[in-house]
């Protein structure tokens, strides 16, 4: 049975008195039609990207270093990573290369040419102490998508409900992508750093200054 708003029956009005099947029909078509599909659509393709993200990085071995979107920590040369306690990379060291293989994480340093290797199999145990280093963050950035979904839901048709929702979206799965890093393995080749500049940089709306990511030569074949 369901239940909505007082029901005028003559000179009396009943709170909550049972509505029937066509008003309800009705009025979940009045709602379908003021519900701005495209914040939706915007809002749930930046969580699908983040949430793409987090899955691969979770779920792939990667070694004690990582790389933020940070302009230090890319430049035309190579790239800067940042690291973990005992970790035997430098720490913003430059790196000019970097691939993965078995467990192991061979990373080309600058100027001497030297290679480190980087071990592989304590990956997840390294994620859980990015995130925790970050859990107030997380729990606002979670608490504040909550409020503006909830915000959304209840008036779908205001636009500025749909456009903190988009706000709260992108930063929410733009913080999990920051805080997790990208490896310096996959910086080189493949897709995963373009996934990271999507959720970093262009999951924001009215964001219009050029930037390039590795030089001339990089970011094949995206």
């Amino acid at each position: 049975m369901v239940f909505g708003p007082p029901v005028v029956f003559g000179p009396w009005i009943c709170d909550g008195f049972p509505m029937d099947g066509g008003a309800v029909i009705e009025r979940a078509r009045s709602r379908f039609r003021r519900t701005q599909w495209d914040v939706v659509l915007v809002t749930a393709t930046m969580l699908v990207a983040a949430a793409a993200f987090v899955g691969w990085r979770v779920s792939t071995p990667a070694e004690c270093a990582w790389l933020a979107p940070d302009p230090a920590a890319w430049n035309a040369e190579g790239v800067r990573p940042q690291v973990s306690a005992g970790c035997p990379l430098a720490a913003g060291q430059l790196v000019t290369w970097a691939e993965s293989g078995g467990d192991t994480a061979h990373l080309t340093l600058a100027r001497t040419g030297g290679i480190v290797e980087l071990d592989t199999t304590h990956h997840q145990e390294l994620l859980g102490e990015r995130l925790s280093s970050a859990s107030w963050t997380l729990v606002f950035v979670v608490a504040q998508f909550a409020l503006c979904a909830y915000a959304f839901v209840r008036k779908p048709e205001d636009r500025s409900a749909g456009a903190a929702l988009v706000f709260a979206g992108g930063l929410l799965g733009s913080t999990f992508v920051t805080m997790l890093g990208l490896p310096p393995s996959a910086a080189f080749t493949g897709l995963p750093h373009a996934a990271q500049g999507l959720m970093t940089h262009l999951a924001y709306l009215g964001y219009d200054t050029p930037f390039a990511v590795g030089g001339d030569h990089a970011n094949h074949p995206e």
